[in-house]
């Protein structure tokens, strides 16, 4: 199997590069920087960054080969620029010219998630199932087979340590239901020591002028015999978005122990925000009900956005990611203090 995996994307990777005469490469990829000062004025958490290049090389009309270049510590000791994914993607079922059918052959190394990434807030802290790490492995090879997108079969396996190390079968829907995304998916480890089950989709439909979002999402963790869920609601309507995000990472310790609460009016480039984080538990992040509240404000020029904000801090509370996007630098402020951050996208 090891021989076997290795060849399948070691002939993917290969074959994609024997036709580089194709359509034009294509990068994309965006570079973001935070810097705050604790409420006190006696600290500075300085140049926090991160960038990414994402480049996409056709090879042919069939086959993509896939960079993802970066370094997420950007003005700091730990800054790397790395390349974290390579892989290649051919589309099998236009090669063989099938129509209605959707046929994928992934190869190289390459995160494998077997997600759809639903929340109901920016900072998406009750989204638990993206806890789980099976699938970021040495070598890995992934086969997605489906029916004119209504539902498709996903299947991995991942090569490290030298041997098969893990597996993952997933099925996602597709327009079986206007507005609805959902996925279910089993992985594990061939060691043992990981055995996961999830299942997660959001719906987004309309109420009048409103648009409104519900994501769900479950993982039951086999081996530690535990289970997460989060959930909640956005409502969009004439730049206003209002969104309640809640959740458990342990809920057979803790039935809810996130409650988080978004409020937020974006003009044409002017954008002001109010978030809440509580801990209705009261165990996980410090023993207190409220963690923190960030109040602050956004512009947009072009590409580039600037936050300029204040973190209101119990105290006791983790490091809050403050900007409104996973890609910008996961920085935060702990105890409280202003924060300046910037991203721009390309």
């Amino acid at each position: 199997m090891k021989k076997i995996l290795l060849s399948l994307a070691a002939v993917a990777m290969v074959g994609a590069f024997a036709f580089a005469d194709g359509p034009a490469v294509t990068v994309n990829g965006d570079i973001s920087a935070f810097t705050s000062v604790n409420k006190d004025a006696t600290a500075v958490n300085g140049n926090m960054g991160r960038v990414r290049y994402y480049v996409g090389v056709p090879a042919g009309d069939f086959v993509k080969v896939n960079l993802d270049v970066r370094d997420d510590g950007v003005g700091t000791t730990g800054s790397t620029l790395k390349f974290d994914q390579v892989y290649a993607t051919t589309d099998v079922a236009k090669a063989l010219g099938l129509e209605g059918v959707n046929i994928t052959l992934t190869g190289g190394n390459y995160e494998n998630w077997m997600a759809n990434w639903n929340a109901a807030t920016s900072t998406h802290r009750a989204r638990y199932v993206e806890a789980f790490a099976v699938g970021h492995e040495a070598v890995g090879l992934g086969l997605n087979m489906g029916v004119d997108q209504y539902a498709t079969l996903l299947t991995y396996a991942g090569y490290a340590n030298g041997s098969l190390s893990t597996y993952k079968f997933g099925l996602q829907l597709g327009k079986v239901l206007d507005g609805l995304n959902a996925i279910a998916s089993y992985s594990g480890s061939m060691y043992g020591t990981a055995k996961y089950w999830k299942v997660e989709g959001g719906y987004t439909f309309a109420v009048g002028d409103a648009t409104v979002y519900i994501p769900a999402s479950f993982l039951n963790d086999m081996i530690a015999k535990t289970y997460s869920w989060g959930s909640g609601v956005k409502a969009s309507v004439a730049g206003f978005t209002g969104a309640v995000e809640l959740g458990s990472a342990d809920a057979k310790t803790n039935a809810l122990d996130c409650l988080d609460v978004h409020l937020s009016y974006d003009m044409k480039n002017l954008g002001v925000y109010a978030k809440s984080f509580m801990d209705p538990s009261k165990k996980v992040r410090g023993g207190d009900f409220f963690e923190a509240v960030d109040l602050g404000a956004s512009y947009k020029l072009g590409n580039n956005k600037v936050y300029l904000g204040y973190v209101i801090d119990a105290g006791k509370a983790e490091s809050i990611m403050v900007t409104d996007d996973d890609s910008t630098a996961r920085a935060g402020v702990t105890g409280g203090g202003a924060y300046l951050a910037w991203r721009v996208q390309f």
